[in-house]
């Protein structure tokens, strides 16, 4: 799940409360970037998870191209990753506020 659940947290309650669920912060993805080799490793794997990623990303990296850029910084492509591949989870908690003050 993206971290910009603040839209209708009651949805994001539930989904909290009812999936097993990874949180990948956008803030994350704009410290730890990806290399444009990375995300088209990403990209060209065979699997169903690569081909989602894929188009979404399209017209993204399109943008990264086009304008010479080196780094991939959003966070799809931390979140298919965390799912391809191998990684180190840690266990937390996260506090659903529905009120405001």
């Amino acid at each position: 799940a993206e971290h910009n659940i603040g839209c209708d947290v009651d949805a994001a309650a539930q989904v909290f409360r009812k999936i097993k669920t990874i949180v990948v912060d956008f803030n994350l993805s704009l410290i730890k970037s990806f290399s444009n080799e990375q995300v088209m490793e990403i990209n060209t794997q065979n699997t169903i998870l690569s081909e989602f990623h894929k188009q979404i990303s399209k017209h993204l990296i399109e943008i990264i191209k086009m304008k010479n850029m080196k780094n991939y910084i959003i966070c799809d492509a931390m979140a298919i990753h965390i799912l391809i591949s191998q990684f180190t989870s840690k266990k937390g908690n996260v506090e659903i506020c529905t009120e405001l003050g």
